[in-house]
């Protein structure tokens, strides 16, 4: 595919037809794989290495996380960057949207981890972490998978081989534990 070269992270659209890549030079590519891997968007992110990367359920929008502590959000629908939002310490290691989209989700090696409207880009908390149990000590999300759940679909707590590490109204956020 034209434009993959020097990708580092990658998201796909839930219907499988867009894939989504975030570049070392900073750059959001997203390919219709519909069309043979066709290069149908270029987003800008201000030249920062990318380090993670995220699409809503609905596909509207696109979240990038970056090695200078930069979270960018684009539309899809109007090209455009509606938002670049601030305060996590460098770099920034996932972004998640919330499965309604009205949440996103970044972290990096504070061990914070911050939540954004995606309606206005206003940072709506900040959730600490505390490890304990099996869960090694270091940065909050490296190396573990975590993940936002709506309380209505798990009402009894964590899964089996996570732990809860916060909420905010009807989400839950997870970390998976270690074996």
């Amino acid at each position: 595919m034209a434009g993959a070269v020097g990708t580092w992270a990658i998201a796909l659209s839930d219907d499988g037809q867009y894939l989504a890549g975030v570049t070392q030079d900073g750059h959001i590519r997203v390919w219709d794989l519909n069309t043979s891997g066709e290069l149908i968007r270029d987003y800008e992110t201000k030249g920062s290495f990318g380090t993670c990367l995220d699409m809503s359920v609905d596909g509207r929008l696109i979240a990038s996380g970056h090695e200078n502590g930069s979270v960018y959000i684009f539309s899809t629908e109007t090209g455009r960057m509606p938002f670049s939002l601030s305060g996590l310490v460098k770099p920034v290691r996932t972004v998640a949207f919330s499965p309604g989209g009205k949440l996103l989700a970044a972290a990096g090696d504070s061990r914070v981890i911050v939540l954004y409207d995606t309606s206005s880009g206003e940072q709506v908390a900040n959730l600490s972490a505390h490890l304990t149990g099996k869960l090694k000590s270091g940065p909050l999300i490296q190396g573990r998978a975590w993940q936002l759940i709506q309380k209505r679909r798990r009402r009894f707590g964590a899964p089996n081989g996570y732990q809860r590490l916060g909420g905010l109204k009807d989400l839950l956020l997870l970390e998976q534990a270690e074996a």
